[in-house]
């Protein structure tokens, strides 16, 4: 029989344990719950997001990154959320606590592994303050409506929205961006989807040489489950603006999705052209290319190719250009360059096994009738960028047919 001094003893340790107990089961309760809210918050902040309600999923972003300061997502969404908002309004002290508020979000969206093209360019309109307030037509009426419309939108008021952009159109005809955003707004529109392909026709009328037009038709066809057609579309969304990341960013994705590898015709040139003062040229034919030198495999081309390079820096682009005072590498100055190595690979060294890879290569784009949209695309330097818009503007089509032959087709 325990003593009463015993008893005393052991009841408050068993207290104790029993609180203890207690107070676990209540702060697993309490973290479960916490939890389920989280999770039911971002889920209502997700819905928001997807439905284009930017204005009203913002504070609810704002609670859960407050919350949780390792959701990637979650902070991606409240600096797209804060950055598309800040557009929307032209008083000053507003723009710049939204713009401060979207660049910390996004910073820590890349912080916590955010690579998102998206992500970057937003980051980077930021770099440099508070962007200005755009103005999207010098028509003032095209231009408050645009305002206006952008309101709506990020408010998720997709009808109104809608009306206004096509007030926008009305004011001002030329407007890519209305006929572009009518499209978007009917994109994300229940059960209106199948309209949106129609602007975005509209707006490639206004100007067929901006890829957003065509990536976002794209997108279309593939929800649709079109993925030959979309990816027509993305490969027009490339060739019309190839260095934006955006574009390049859709067109890899479909090729994830698709399983397919996107690459250029392997071609080295052991040829290097250097120039100096826009006057004195070095060439250089790698030693490793001369060590490997096979009778009939046609390398004495790249040396054709360097003298011809060197004949345009002394005298051709002068002539060729004449309104340009300073040399750049051209796009005529590198498909001269390259023909003229062709050319120079004589009947036996073509039908020779020995016949360098690259130069065979170079035969088949010249036969093709892509050897410009191959430099173009796949050895653009910033003097041949330069030659762009125009071979663009005339030969769009040579382009397509680089692109979905020789950049999709040999990875097949």
């Amino acid at each position: 029989m325990r003593s009463r001094r015993e008893s005393r003893i052991i009841r408050p340790s068993l207290l104790w344990v029993f609180l203890f107990v207690l107070a676990m089961a209540c702060s697993s309760q309490l973290r479960a719950q916490a939890a389920l809210e989280y999770t039911e918050k971002k889920e209502k902040a997700l819905g928001l997001y997807k439905q284009g309600r930017f204005v009203e999923a913002a504070p609810i972003l704002e609670e859960l990154s407050a919350a949780n300061q390792n959701d990637k997502e979650v902070f991606s969404m409240l600096g797209f959320c804060l950055y598309s908002t800040m557009g929307t309004t032209q008083d000053e002290d507003k723009r710049k606590d939204l713009a401060d508020r979207a660049r910390k979000a996004l910073l820590r969206a890349r912080a916590l592994g955010d690579k998102s093209v998206l992500t970057d360019q937003m980051l980077a309109n930021l770099a440099g303050g508070t962007p200005g307030v755009h103005k999207f037509s010098s028509n003032a009426d095209a231009d408050q409506a645009m305002l206006g419309a952008e309101r709506l939108f990020t408010s998720g008021q997709l009808e109104g929205a809608i009306e206004l952009y096509k007030k926008a159109l009305s004011a001002d005809p030329g407007l890519y961006n209305a006929a572009l955003y009518i499209g978007d707004c009917y994109y994300k529109v229940p059960g209106k989807m199948d309209e949106a392909p129609e602007w975005y026709a509209k707006a490639i009328a206004i100007d067929p040489n901006r890829e957003t037009a065509y990536r976002y038709w794209a997108d279309v066809l593939m929800k649709q489950g079109k993925a030959d057609e979309a990816r027509d579309k993305y490969v027009d969304a490339y060739i019309s603006e190839p260095s934006d990341r955006l574009a390049i960013s859709a067109f890899k994705a479909w090729a994830k999705e698709q399983k397919v590898t996107l690459t250029h015709p392997a071609i080295q040139i052991p040829t290097k052209v250097e120039t100096k003062d826009n006057k004195n040229t070095t060439i250089t034919l790698d030693s490793n290319a001369l060590l490997k030198k096979k009778k009939d495999d046609g390398s004495e081309g790249w040396l054709i190719y360097g003298i011809t390079r060197s004949l345009w820096v002394s005298s051709k682009f002068a002539k060729e250009y004449p309104n340009e005072k300073t040399y750049r590498h051209s796009l005529k100055e590198e498909a001269d360059a390259l023909r003229a190595a062709i050319a120079a690979v004589g009947d036996k060294a073509r039908k020779s096994k020995d016949l360098d890879p690259s130069l065979a290569t170079l035969i088949r784009l010249d036969q093709d009738g892509v050897l410009e949209p191959y430099i173009l695309l796949a050895r653009s330097d910033e003097g041949i960028v330069q030659d762009y818009p125009g071979y663009l503007k005339e030969h769009r089509e040579l382009l397509r047919r680089y692109a979905m032959k020789w950049i999709i087709g040999k990875s097949q």
